[in-house]
This record gives structure tokens, C-alpha cells and sequence, in this order.
């Protein structure tokens, strides 16, 4: 997810049509950079709906949002992440048939295997997407929990 902040939207009629990668507001205010100046709004799902005397003609809001390509619209998808939005989309394509029975119980295996395997192979490639400081954080963190058994200290441990 991405922290989008201060994005414009223009109100007419009293709502104001949400960008298409919203996934949770978290403030909706009317001056630019200022969160104290909150509106009162109601979420209807595409758009937001305020009170039918509000006379302002632009509201900013902070949200955290898909990140998307700004020419296009399309959603970004990580490097090697691909086939398992792929193998989701196809799973959930069918996933009404699944459910009802619509659909063979083979064709219903390979869906959900492949819909699986290509989602922990998307989970096993996050390493590549992090930086050399990440990954020393990572092993710092680990090697600076090795438990003491009864008090013993483990081989290894102290050196």
C-alpha cells in the first residue's frame, strides 16, 4: 500500500468520486495540508457524500491506496509477482462454480494448488525486493533472540 496525502477531489452535488486504488481513508479535512479542518462525510463505496448545505468545491483527502500507474490507471504489480495474480484471478474467476459444485473436482484441485504454490512463490520472492540494510536488520534481529534453556548458555552463543 501507498499513504497518499492531500489528494484533491472536486464536490458536486454534494459528493466527491474516490480515486479507483482507495483502500482505507484516513482523513478527510478542506484545507490543503491542514487535518484539523475535518469534514463530515459519509462513504457510499465510489464516492463520498456530504451534507446537502456544505459549500466548499474541493476536499483533500489521506488514504492508503494500491499503487497504481498514474497514465494508465492500471494497477502495479511487483516484478515476479505476476503469475500468482494471475493463478488469484483465475481461482476467483471460478470461485462462484467452486462453490456450487459447478465445476469438476480436478479442475477445482489445480485451481486452488496452483493458486497456492504461485502465492508462496510470490512470498519466497520478497527477498529480492529488499535492500542489503532490510536484510541486516532481519538477521540482527534474529541472531539477538537466541534463548537461554535453564539458564545454560548455548554452545556457540557466548562467542
Amino acid at each position: 500500500m501507498y499513504h497518499y496525502r492531500a489528494f484533491p477531489l472536486t464536490v458536486a452535488n454534494s459528493r466527491a468520486w474516490l480515486p479507483c486504488n482507495v483502500y482505507r481513508i484516513l482523513d478527510v479535512y478542506d484545507k490543503n495540508g491542514n487535518t484539523a479542518t475535518a469534514v463530515e462525510y459519509n462513504n457510499a463505496g465510489e464516492f463520498l457524500v456530504f451534507r446537502s448545505d456544505m459549500t466548499l468545491t474541493t476536499i483533500y483527502i489521506d488514504y492508503e491506496g494500491h499503487p497504481v500507474d498514474l497514465e494508465t490507471g492500471l494497477p502495479l504489480i511487483i516484478k515476479g509477482h505476476e503469475n500468482a495474480c494471475l493463478h488469484y484471478c483465475l481461482y476467483m474467476l471460478h470461485y462462484e462454480d467452486i462453490l456450487h459444485d459447478r465445476i469438476s473436482v480436478d479442475a477445482k484441485n489445480r485451481l486452488e494448488y496452483n493458486r497456492g504454490a504461485e502465492l508462496l512463490a510470490a512470498m519466497s520472492y520478497k527477498a529480492k525486493n529488499k535492500s542489503r540494510r532490510d536484510l541486516e536488520r532481519n538477521d540482527a534481529i534474529m541472531y539477538d533472540e537466541l534463548p537461554e534453556v535453564a539458564k545454560y548458555e548455548i554452545l556457540g552463543a557466548g562467542v
